[in-house]
């Protein structure tokens, strides 16, 4: 790669974090991170090749993922369910559209709990223009399904 390989894995790195709202699972972002110690540890001609680099990016990242994903988990809850949970807690819940929903595809966007998700309306024919605000009907896996709601003061 060069003498310049830590700027990739530095790129890769920022890419990756940057991802990981709009990827939920919280797995990328420690991928990013592992990306990011790669770039330091390369920067400083610790390892060397290609191959010595992987091994390590992976190694680190699957330490991160291991040791780092449920501490992070409960600071930042999401809707995967937990045993115990109840759907009812955020159903009626009020969000912010940030790409337009409509009731056709999974395409729109709405932020939720801190990150965004992917939406669908409930109604086959309505859209929800992205600014508006809408409320949680329900959940279909990772798909939140909303209807359009004013925006309460």
């Amino acid at each position: 790669m060069g003498g310049f390989s830590y700027l990739v894995w530095l790129s890769l790195g920022l890419a990756l974090i940057v991802l990981e709202p709009l990827i939920p699972g919280l797995v990328v972002i420690f991928l990013g991170f592992g990306a990011l110690l790669t770039g330091a540890v390369v920067f400083f001609d610790l390892i060397p090749g290609l191959t010595g680099q992987m091994f390590f990016w992976l190694i680190s990242s699957g330490l991160m993922i291991g040791l780092l994903r449920e501490q992070v988990r409960k600071i930042f809850p999401s809707l995967e369910k937990s045993e115990g949970s109840d759907e009812s807690e955020y159903l009626d819940r009020e969000v912010e559209v940030v790409a337009l929903v409509d009731g056709k595809s999974d395409r729109g966007r709405v932020r939720f709990m801190g990150t965004t998700w992917k939406a669908r309306c409930q109604e086959p024919s309505e859209q929800i223009p992205a600014g508006s605000f809408a409320k949680i009907a329900g959940r279909d896996n990772l798909t939140l399904i909303v209807y359009g709601a004013p925006k309460e003061n």
